[in-house]
């Protein structure tokens, strides 16, 4: 069983692959439309999984889980969709969130994971950068380390503003937040596994983070844990070795 997650995990990882999204339009040719976006993850009332987002207009839009069981929906007139997942909210989720256009299958920037434990702090887990919060988030949400000690971190703040990033009391750069608030970071150079105090600023708004950052290795293809304040997701990344996603619980 594990090595059939594994493999499917591997065709999940190749479907969200930038080389599925469209490219970005010249004067010659049709205005860029963006991937999918999940905007938000959420209880449903009868106790389903409601993964919210935003598509182009009358898509249709698809979520495809570890397992294989696919659901999808057709997104409104404005691209809003909402699409409901069985089987409740207390188990882990992994999902490749896609829209069919023309003839294509063109997938979000990484892939949706929802924790049991917290599923409204629903990640975009991304292959060697930041993993991006999904819905309501702090101002530093979310911390990756990979095998090298590579380290990126992000979160959501005002759109427009700056943020600044440090790392035990040293700065390590800053990042304007996108339109709608998100930002991301990645490190210029590594950091060695272990305890480190990551740190978020925009003006005297400050969010500090005591992490111990230790790479994990997964014994299947996705294992997640509470752990000092956080949910730790290590995942296997479809070359070889592993990534490490924090989600940062308040």
């Amino acid at each position: 069983m594990m090595r059939k997650c594994v493999v499917l995990f591997g065709l999940l990882l190749t479907a969200c692959s930038p080389d599925a999204a469209p490219t970005v339009s010249t004067a010659e040719t049709p205005a860029y439309t963006a991937p999918p976006v999940a905007l938000a993850v959420q209880a449903g009332g009868s106790g389903d999984l409601v993964i919210e987002g935003r598509a182009g207009p009358d898509e249709r839009v698809r979520v495809i889980q570890l397992d294989g069981t696919a659901h999808g929906v057709t997104a409104d007139a404005e691209g809003g969709f909402a699409i409901s997942v069985p089987g409740g909210t207390r188990a882990d989720r992994l999902f490749n969130l896609s829209v069919d256009r023309s003839g294509q299958s063109v997938s979000s920037d990484g892939w949706l994971f929802s924790s049991g434990a917290a599923p409204e702090r629903a990640v975009m887990l991304r292959l060697g950068g930041a993993s991006l919060p999904v819905g309501p988030a702090p101002l530093l949400a979310v911390v990756d380390m990979d095998g090298g000690g590579g380290v990126a971190v992000s979160g959501l703040a005002d759109p427009g503003v700056t943020v600044a990033v440090g790392v035990d009391g040293e700065r390590r750069g800053s990042v304007t937040a996108g339109p709608d608030g998100r930002w991301s970071l990645v490190l210029t150079s590594t950091l060695a596994q272990g305890p480190h105090q990551i740190t978020a600023s925009v003006g005297e708004r400050r969010d500090s983070r005591d992490v111990v950052l230790v790479q994990q290795t997964p014994s299947a293809a996705l294992e997640s844990a509470s752990v000092d304040g956080a949910i730790r997701v290590a995942w296997i990344l479809p070359g070889g070795g592993s990534q490490t996603t924090w989600i940062l619980l308040p």
